[in-house]
């Protein structure tokens, strides 16, 4: 995984594009290709059990690895857990994908829900353009939307605004 300056990681693969042949119970599967599935899916899911052990605060990747919305990608980290953890039910799967979720409802360096219309402190202004129409209507901002953290990662890894700066 790196960095492309997209919505997504350079090297990414998604599991739905197999994950129905693992689970698959009226057709006949091979079960090599089965088993290289599951491995791939768990290989997946322990690299991102380990990068929430590594880390204060449950964003799902390392400093290193970032781009454009990976600080509120933790639905996309979480999916690969989320699937193993469906196969195996292996509680350190579905408490991996718990974990990641509390990075964007709130527990992160500012405290803020990064969700549009719920939790204590949450944002107010997405740079969305239906947020635009309903706000326009006296609605408020459109509820649910997953918005992109604090600001930019610059090449140096400092966050804008600068997060040691903010007060609680």
């Amino acid at each position: 995984m790196g960095g492309t300056g997209g919505a997504a990681p350079s090297g990414a693969w998604l599991a739905s594009f197999f994950f129905s042949y693992i689970v698959e119970k009226d057709r006949p599967t091979d079960p090599a290709v089965v088993e290289k599935f599951k491995a791939a899916l768990k290989a997946a899911a322990d690299k991102e059990i380990g990068y929430l052990e590594a880390n204060a605060y449950p964003i799902g990747a390392p400093s290193n690895l970032s781009w454009w919305g990976s600080n509120v990608a933790q639905g996309q980290f979480a999916f690969p857990c989320l699937l193993y953890w469906s196969i195996t039910k292996e509680q350190k799967y579905i408490d991996a994908a718990s974990q990641l979720m509390d990075y964007a409802m709130g527990l992160n360096p500012m405290g803020k829900c990064f969700m549009t219309g719920i939790g204590f402190d949450t944002v107010h202004n997405p740079h969305d353009r239906e947020s635009a129409y309903t706000k326009k209507m006296g609605w408020g901002p459109r509820p649910g939307i997953l918005i992109f953290g604090p600001g930019l990662r610059q090449r140096n890894n400092d966050t804008i605004p600068n997060v040691s700066t903010m007060t609680p």
